[in-house]
């Protein structure tokens, strides 16, 4: 007994000193999130299920379950993973950790658009390419101006309040800041989520089956170095990733600068030879008694 406390305290203790297994351990690690919908049949299909609740979803299976590379030219760091329901419908299911940028949530709408148009290119025709049902977890802070819960998005006309006949695109936003909201609701997808939010689950009900099943699968994750190592990589080629970025960023932000300046040098420049003009025309019509506007304005800048 002795024994078994004392490793706990070492591992709490080594847990306080490293801050990135600190965030290894996170139910919100987007790398467990993969993990767990790609060995878990049932959560996905329950996920699944919450992105098109007019469904009925009995099943699905991973299209494309491609694990993480440690080559940074890899575009996919954030891990995206493709269902398939039992009727053809698809699904792509993404956690992310630090929120929803202007990029991310393009990057998601293209990607959902690409997914179709690969569908058409495998021999699909039109009417029988299958719907696509895009859930998006964000862990991180909400997105500016949208502070609830949930949202459903579909092509929509505001003014005349109709969806876009027969579309096939929907996205659906979980944002885990606002969970507070639906407290009184906790159905199995929402006991989930508060999981991941808060680490721990909610107290005030039984934990459903498919919540202590995440849970064992957790401690069996982050019990492996395997797993631990494959999230170091990941740290690196983000960190890689995003060096890339704020580079590309600072020489944008230097050239457009530069630009700056030479468009001001530039007016600088118009002006001086303006203000010399001037000065040319009043001496010689001062010392000679002669309009010479016109012959000034003939002139090139060169000249």
């Amino acid at each position: 007994m002795k024994d078994i406390l004392r490793r706990n305290i070492m591992e709490k203790i080594l847990l306080e000193q490293d801050p990135l297994r600190q965030e290894f351990v996170k139910y919100s690690n987007d790398l467990f999130f993969h993990y767990l919908l790609l060995n878990h049949e049932k959560i996905r299909t329950l996920i699944c299920q919450e992105a098109m609740p007019d469904k009925k979803i009995v099943s699905t299976t991973v299209r494309n379950a491609t694990q993480y590379g440690k080559r940074y030219q890899e575009k996919k760091l954030i891990l995206d993973l493709i269902a398939e329901a039992q009727d053809g419908t698809l699904f792509i299911i993404e956690m992310q950790t630090y929120g929803l940028s202007i990029d991310v949530t393009i990057r998601f709408e293209l990607y959902g658009a690409e997914v179709l148009r690969q569908q058409i290119k495998m021999g699909e025709n039109y009417v029988d390419t299958p719907q696509l049902g895009e859930l998006i977890i964000n862990a991180g802070k909400a997105l500016k101006g949208y502070d609830k819960y949930k949202y459903e998005f579909v092509l929509y006309d505001k003014e005349n309040q109709k969806e876009y006949p027969h579309h096939h695109l929907k996205v659906t936003l979980i944002q885990l800041e606002h969970i507070d909201q639906v407290l009184d609701d906790m159905s199995v997808f929402n006991q989930l989520m508060y999981l991941f939010k808060n680490e721990k689950v909610y107290d005030k009900m039984e934990a459903d089956q498919l919540v202590e099943e995440a849970i064992e699968m957790h401690k069996e994750y982050i019990a492996s170095d395997e797993k631990y190592q494959e999230y170091l990589d990941k740290v690196d080629n983000d960190m890689i990733l995003n060096s890339k970025i704020r580079l590309a960023q600072m020489y944008e932000e230097k050239a457009e600068k530069l630009g700056e300046e030479n468009e001001k040098l530039h007016e600088e420049k118009l002006e001086y030879n303006r203000i010399i003009r001037n000065s040319i025309y009043q001496y010689i019509q001062k010392v000679f008694n002669e309009d010479i506007s016109q012959w000034l304005k003939s002139l090139n800048e060169k000249q």
